[in-house]
């Protein structure tokens, strides 16, 4: 964890270096040591722009997070636990605003707004699509056996690689939608020469 208050500052005493936590106890709770906080941090330039603004009114908290890559159920995990700590702080200082970012809580986040797109956007999106093979064969017959090989064919292959213990990550997570695309338009194709044939 890479923060303000474990930052390692030099000084010197006389001939002698100290290196103390920017922040600690004796300094944090007195105007004097607040200002000779806000004095070092400023001359520090492994804090400016990095972990500090240069306003001085943001400050980060940088975490390394190992945990093993597309692991999904890791990251929603570590995520979890991200947010109640958020939400207590949130309630102990509501003066200051926090956000959280970084590589877990975009991979978080992925996961969640693909998890909402297949709740809400995928019947309207297989909706859209009846609709169009209707509109382009004239037939509701055509329009439903395009619809229904594209559910079989994402269905079998979802399920088929969930028998196989392959996790639905940030990276596989597209894969119904492209599935459906390729679908689509192979069916609307072979559809299409059939007509032109028996015509």
């Amino acid at each position: 964890v890479n923060s303000l208050v474990n930052f390692q500052h030099i000084s010197s005493e006389g001939d002698e270096l100290v290196i103390s936590n920017l922040i600690s106890d004796e300094n944090a709770f007195d105007k004097t040591g607040i200002a000779q906080i806000k004095a070092n941090a400023f001359a520090e330039p492994d804090l400016m722009g990095q972990i500090l603004s240069t306003d001085g009114r943001t400050t980060a908290i940088a975490v390394n997070v190992v945990a093993p890559r597309g692991d999904s159920k890791a990251i929603q995990i570590i995520m979890t636990e991200v947010d109640k700590l958020k939400q207590v702080i949130e309630r102990n200082h509501p003066d200051l605003s926090f956000h959280v970012i970084g590589d877990v809580a975009l991979d978080n986040a992925f996961g969640d707004a693909f998890a909402q797109d297949l709740q809400y956007l995928f019947p309207l999106f297989i909706l859209a699509i009846l609709a169009m093979c209707y509109l382009f064969f004239r037939s509701a017959a055509l329009a439903f056996l395009i619809v229904g090989m594209m559910v079989i064919i994402v269905v079998s292959t979802m399920g088929a690689a969930s028998y196989l213990d392959i996790e639905l990550t940030t990276g596989t997570s597209g894969v119904p939608v492209i599935l459906i695309t390729i679908a689509l338009a192979d069916f609307i194709h072979l559809l299409t020469g059939t007509r032109k044939a028996v015509a």
